[in-house]
C-alpha cells in the first residue's frame, strides 16, 4: 500500500511531536481544540488527492485521528473506506453526520473518555456501520507505548481493519500480486479472517462470564445487564454470526 499521514498539526504549529507525559497531554488537548472540522476535511482531502492515483483510499486514525478519520468518511469525497479508533467526539456528531463510504468503529470497554452510552449513540445514529468493543480495553488500547495497551484486542482490531480493506481496496484479480494459497480471492481471505475473529470473541465471551455470574447473583445490577449482553452475543457467534447484527 501507498501511505500518507496529513500533519493536521501543522495549522497550529509547525512540527509538533508529543510524547505521553501529562504536559504533553495537556499541550495535545490545547491543539486539538483549535482544529476545525473544516480544517480536517481540507487536509485529507488534499492527502487523498495526493495519494489516489495508486487507487482506492482508506482512512485509519487513532484519538483525535480517530475523530478525524469520522470526519472524512462523512466530508471528504474519494475515501473509499474508514476505520475509526477510539475517537472522542464522534457520538455528539453522529445524529448529524452521516459517512459517505464504508466504515468500521472499534472503542474499548473501559474508556474513560469515551463512555459505553457514547457508543451506543453511536450505534443508533450510524446502524450501517459495524462498531467493535473490545473487552478490557481503556483508550488507546492499541499503542504500545501507553499503560492501556491490550495486544489481544489489537491484534483482533487490526485483523478486522485490515480485513475491511482488503475488501473494499484490494478485491480485485492481479497476475503480479501474490497469495499463500496460489490464487487471489479477496472475498475468501475476508470469510476467513471473520471466522477467526468470532472464535476470538467467543473466547473472550466465555472468560468475562463467570465473573459476571457471580456479580449478577450478589444483586450488580450493572453486571446483570452486561450479563445479559454476553449471553446474547454468544448465542449469535454460535449461530455462526457476527455479534455486530445484534
Amino acid at each position: 500500500y501507498t501511505t500518507i499521514a496529513p500533519a493536521l498539526f501543522d495549522r497550529v504549529g509547525k512540527d509538533i511531536e508529543l510524547g505521553y507525559n501529562e504536559d504533553d497531554f495537556a499541550t495535545g488537548r490545547e491543539t486539538r481544540g483549535k482544529i476545525t472540522d473544516e480544517w480536517i476535511t481540507a487536509d485529507v482531502s488534499a492527502a487523498v488527492q495526493e495519494v489516489a492515483s495508486a487507487g482506492k483510499v482508506s482512512v485509519i486514525g487513532f484519538c483525535f485521528g480517530g475523530y478525524a478519520t469520522y470526519v472524512a468518511a462523512c466530508t471528504v469525497d474519494g475515501v473509499s473506506a474508514a476505520m475509526p479508533f477510539y475517537g472522542g467526539g464522534i457520538a455528539a456528531r453522529g445524529g448529524d453526520m452521516q459517512p459517505k463510504c464504508p466504515t468500521q468503529f472499534h472503542f474499548g470497554d473501559k474508556d474513560a473518555a469515551i463512555p459505553l452510552d457514547d457508543l451506543q449513540k453511536i450505534k443508533d445514529a450510524l446502524q450501517d456501520s459495524p462498531l467493535y468493543v473490545y473487552d478490557d480495553s481503556g483508550h488507546g488500547f492499541t499503542c504500545d507505548d501507553r499503560d492501556s495497551f491490550n495486544a489481544g484486542a489489537t491484534e483482533r482490531a487490526f485483523a478486522r481493519a485490515v480485513a475491511a480493506i482488503a475488501h473494499v481496496l484490494r478485491c480485485f484479480e492481479g497476475e503480479e500480486v501474490t497469495h499463500v494459497s496460489g490464487s487471489v480471492d479477496p472475498l475468501a481471505d475476508a470469510e476467513v479472517v471473520e471466522t477467526e475473529l468470532m472464535l476470538a470473541d467467543l473466547q473472550s465471551l466465555e472468560r468475562r462470564k463467570d465473573p459476571l455470574v457471580k456479580k449478577a447473583r450478589g444483586g450488580d445490577k450493572e453486571a446483570k445487564v452486561m450479563l445479559d449482553l454476553v449471553e446474547r452475543a454468544t448465542t449469535v457467534l454460535e449461530d455462526g454470526k457476527a455479534a455486530r447484527v445484534m
